[in-house]
């Protein structure tokens, strides 16, 4: 009996789309293994490049953000979160958080109008 063979596990740009799946179905650890294994099979790889440096600024972004609301700084979180939004504005699993989060700071600037457009775009 013949199995069929997976797919080609060589090539970066499988790694790549095994990374872009994980990515956006949240699972951004898996992601990074994925495009690093991309990157260790072609180092030259511009996609896995790119999208591992994305994947790791968004999440800094959000710890950043993440931060300043700790420390009250209220504007400069509101700022971290919109770029990481900016950066990749296709990850919908990360970004809901990051809009529920800045929905935060509009809440403690008493910004509520800002805050419940952000919490719908969270949803």
């Amino acid at each position: 009996m013949k199995t069929i063979p997976s797919a080609h596990t060589s090539s970066p740009d499988t790694w790549y789309l095994k990374g872009i799946i994980e990515l956006y179905g949240g699972e951004s650890a898996r992601a990074k293994k994925f495009f690093t294994e991309g990157m260790r099979l072609d180092p030259d790889n511009t996609k896995c490049r790119q999208s591992l440096n994305k994947a790791k600024k968004c999440e800094k972004l959000k710890e950043e953000g993440n931060e300043a609301i700790k420390e009250g700084k209220y504007d400069e979180a509101e700022e971290k979160y919109t770029e990481a939004i900016n950066l990749d504005p296709f990850n919908k699993k990360l970004n809901a958080v990051i809009y529920s989060n800045r929905a935060l700071t509009f809440m403690k600037r008493k910004e509520n109008l800002k805050a419940v457009d952000d919490l719908n775009k969270s949803l």
